[in-house]
């Protein structure tokens, strides 16, 4: 199964851990690696589905997230980077990661709504 975008991340900590995330989409990942490879070394794993919303997976806990209906779709260019901003914004912000992917979902559907500069 291909992935479209992946993000692995830990929390800063007091004791200065260092922030981590790596991402992938379509165009960067080659299809050598596999969603438990991906998971073996990271710890959440983002699936994101266009218009049928997304997956988070941390733990073998999945959580499904719905879209946020744009008022009309101009131009889907960035929603998947937009998703992944409005995401990191909620987990940094120790939000639970299914308000952390809402929170992605609705920025989504924000870009979206917009012409794209590419």
């Amino acid at each position: 199964m291909r992935w479209r975008r992946a993000v692995s991340t830990s929390r800063k900590c007091a004791d200065s851990e260092q922030v981590d995330r790596r991402g992938a989409n379509d165009q960067e990942a080659d299809g050598t690696l596999t969603k438990k490879d991906f998971l073996i070394n990271n710890k959440i794993l983002i699936t994101t589905l266009g218009d049928q919303g997304s997956h988070i997976e941390q733990d073998n806990q999945k959580y499904t997230i719905g879209i946020a209906k744009p008022k009309a779709i101009v131009d889907p260019t960035g929603a998947g980077d937009a998703y992944i901003a409005g995401f990191l914004r909620g987990y940094l912000d120790e939000q639970s990661l299914q308000n952390a992917g809402q929170i992605g979902a609705t920025l989504a559907s924000f870009a979206t709504e917009i012409d794209s500069c590419e």
